[in-house]
């Protein structure tokens, strides 16, 4: 009796396993990510990693159905603008920049922005380097010389003591 129990477990998770491998699969997130998220493989609780964006918040749990392979961006908020500045590829990949992160603006280690920024995507096209969509206040982005020099930009996680050295 014993041995028929763990050969219908034994069965059990060979189908479980084939089950979670087929194309057709439910991707589900692991954690909630905000609308333009590029997916990660940090970001799937199961589910083959995917290349994409969300086109809408998804919550912790819950499939991930309605992605594109560019970001949707909306209008940012009245007063402000977008503007572009260089991320390293493994911040993204790490899930410490990417669409909801607040970030800081770096130019040649010195600290630009006062107060952190939020990243409405990133883009992400060749390897090591990304460009970070960053929604900041018009008068600032003119101090930050954007768009005249927006590859002298850069961006860091808040959140790291030291960022911009």
């Amino acid at each position: 009796m014993f041995a028929f129990i763990v050969l219908i477990a034994g069965v059990d998770g060979l189908i479980m396993l084939r089950w979670s491998h087929r194309p057709d699969a439910p991707v589900l997130a692991a954690r909630d990510l905000p609308a333009g998220h590029l997916l990660q493989p940090g970001d799937l609780a199961l589910g083959p990693p995917v290349s994409r964006y969300l086109r809408a918040p998804v919550k912790a749990n819950q499939p991930i159905t309605d992605v594109t392979a560019q970001p949707a961006l909306a209008s940012p908020a009245a007063g402000d603008v977008l503007i572009g500045a260089l991320v390293d590829k493994d911040l993204v990949s790490a899930g410490k920049v990417n669409a909801g992160a607040a970030v800081i603006v770096c130019r040649g280690g010195k600290t630009l922005t006062a107060k952190p920024l939020t990243v409405r995507a990133v883009l992400c096209p060749g390897v090591g380097v990304c460009t970070a969509l960053l929604e900041t206040p018009a008068d600032a982005a003119a101090s930050l010389g954007a768009p005249t020099a927006p590859s002298a930009l850069s961006v860091r996680a808040a959140a790291t003591s030291n960022p911009c050295v």
